[in-house]
């Protein structure tokens, strides 16, 4: 059973028997904690804590404190912390969505710091140890005000997964913050754009969902692209969110020569949640580096939407990187199916390099070619409608030539029929 005892000359702590600050229970604002305390306790000052008191805004940590614990100034008003150099190790959540806390000095002798620790917090810098081990998972992500880390020079820590994502204050002039060949925060102040984003080569991986909040984004890595996480938030794909997310978001990927080699869209808007979500998890790549273009391409079957359907299929066809034979017809046969709104759709974007690849895939029938002829004159698309033309030239003048020569056989047949006739008759 735990007991406590109370220190004579303040009897605001609540401290155990092995040294643990378990509770405060005093007013105070400004705080120097006693000598003897070797560990500040869970959730002491924490706001989400049934007995933290979280109105501290400065306080003195001790010399002997060798850890901070889980929670410990979760979302308290805390401004200003004086850690000592006994420290060891600030625990998971320690100071999660301290908003008013703007620095911190962590002592040389930390080891660790853990996950989620500085979470959402208000710093603007941070002086890390030069020894540091351990940086956890999320330590600082969503520290948006973040402009400055001293990182250990000589020392390079195992960083957790999304440590820094979000801290878009970290990014150099490229517009990035890359840390270890990592991409954990993207500036789109700095970078200029958020509707093309082009990932330099030296990036392994992206971390978290970075760019899935933005609006019909295309993303431009290499082939043999960074790797990115899927989450699955408990598990649940319902709740799945990827590189990314909104509907019309594309992947582009350059080859050596810098050309983009391939592209795929993801089009789901309008999809049952199941749909959208399976088709956010297939975009992902493989582990040995590049993208899984098989697990894309299966999801093609599961749309719903024709107007889905159209653009996955549309894009694909024209960037066909590991596109399967067995695909490439089955996106091919249905925009022939519907080869009048394809065409009319193209037609309406001005895009005569679409145009011109669809009419080598053999996508328009001759039926479909006059309707898109008369579509593109109405509509005074007149650089696309002489492509028609000359498509509609090229590939059924030959045809033609065919059917009228079919007349005249069949037109020199009757005539030998009546002569065969007239002669039986003499």
């Amino acid at each position: 059973m735990l007991k406590f005892w109370k220190k004579s000359t303040d009897s605001d702590f609540v401290i155990d028997r092995k040294g643990v600050l378990v509770r405060y229970q005093g007013h105070g604002r400004e705080i120097i904690l006693p000598d003897g305390i070797k560990k500040i306790g869970a959730g002491v000052f924490s706001r989400h804590s049934d007995f933290g008191y979280s109105d501290v805004e400065k306080i003195t940590v001790p010399e002997g404190v060798t850890e901070i614990q889980d929670n410990a100034f979760c979302a308290s008003n805390i401004t200003e912390i004086t850690l000592p150099s006994t420290l060891k190790k600030i625990d998971e959540r320690a100071f999660i969505h301290c908003r008013n806390l703007k620095s911190a000095v962590i002592p040389d002798g930390v080891r660790e710091i853990a996950g989620s620790a500085f979470r959402n917090s208000g710093l603007e810098e941070i002086h890390l140890p030069k020894k540091l081990e351990i940086i956890g998972d999320y330590a600082f992500c969503d520290c948006r005000n973040l402009k400055k880390i001293d990182f250990p020079e000589t020392y390079a820590p195992v960083i957790g997964n999304g440590a820094f994502v979000r801290c878009a204050g970290l990014a150099d002039e490229s517009g990035f913050f890359i840390l270890q060949n990592r991409l954990f925060a993207f500036n789109e102040e700095i970078y200029g754009s958020t509707e093309e984003v082009d990932i330099p080569d030296n990036v392994i991986h992206i971390e978290g969902a970075l760019f899935a909040h933005y609006d019909r984004i295309n993303i431009t890595m290499s082939l043999n692209c960074p790797s990115w996480p899927v989450d699955l938030y408990s598990g649940n794909p319902a709740l799945a969110i990827s590189i990314i997310e909104k509907p019309g978001s594309t992947l582009s990927f350059r080859n050596e020569e810098g050309t983009i080699a391939a592209k795929v869209i993801l089009s789901t808007e309008g999809e049952e949640v199941d749909v959208k979500n399976d088709f956010i998890v297939s975009i992902h790549c493989k582990e040995s580096g590049g993208f899984d273009f098989a697990s894309y391409d299966r999801m093609f079957s599961r749309l719903e939407r024709d107007h889905n359907r159209f653009e996955t299929a549309l894009v694909r066809i024209q960037y066909p990187y590991e596109l399967r034979e067995e695909m490439e017809e089955q996106y091919i046969s249905y925009l022939r199916e519907n080869g009048y709104h394809t065409g009319c759709t193209v037609i309406d974007r001005g895009d005569l390099k679409t145009l011109s690849y669809l009419e080598q895939k053999k996508v328009f029938d001759e039926e479909v070619v006059e309707e898109l002829i008369e579509y593109a004159q109405k509509n005074e698309k007149y650089e696309l409608l002489i492509a028609l033309l000359d498509y509609q030239d090229k590939a059924f003048a030959e045809k033609e030539v065919y059917r009228e020569l079919e007349l005249m056989d069949d037109d020199a047949g009757e005539d030998s029929t009546e002569g065969s006739a007239m002669q039986e008759e003499e």
